[in-house]
């Protein structure tokens, strides 16, 4: 994978792609990119921008944009999470506090989708034993109707 980096004499236009909301933008890459590529990008952006090595007054802040994007691609491709357009988990912060709130919030779902599952369960046990008892009155009746039918004809 070979990373077209701007010249360090570029325009603010050049330099657009480090202030995007995506992660996937800020590192070049695509949102399919496997972790080592991302990774590789990653360190090559990094040693072009690093702070030490450049001395564009905006070199602190490129780099801080480069970790940051690689941290958010890296934490949404953990296994509790799936890849995404990365452009709204790329605004919030990453946070262990935020992390866990993420986490409770989705235990809660998962809690209120088997309790509504639960009452869909019980609601389709009900309707199905109000079809068995009218299945049964039905074929009750019916009979009561030969039955009666036979009384009336003498065959009985």
């Amino acid at each position: 994978m070979s990373l077209e980096l701007p010249d360090l004499q570029q325009t603010e236009e050049d330099y657009k792609q480090f202030y995007s909301s995506n992660p996937y933008e800020v590192l070049g890459i695509s949102e399919f990119s496997d972790l080592e590529n991302i990774n590789k990008a990653r360190k090559e952006l990094l040693k072009r921008f690093h702070p030490d090595t450049n001395d564009d007054p905006r070199a602190t802040e490129i780099a801080q944009n480069i970790n940051n994007a690689y941290n958010v691609i890296k934490n949404m491709r953990t296994p509790h999470t799936s890849p995404s357009s990365g452009n709204e988990s790329y605004k919030r912060t990453n946070t262990p506090n935020n992390q866990e709130a993420e986490k409770e919030t989705a235990e809660e779902k998962m809690k209120k989708m088997y309790e509504d599952l639960d009452k869909d369960f019980d609601a389709l046990q009900e309707e199905s034993e109000k079809i068995r008892k009218n299945k049964k009155k039905e074929k009750e009746e019916e009979n009561l109707r030969r039955l009666r039918a036979d009384l009336a004809k003498g065959t009985l």
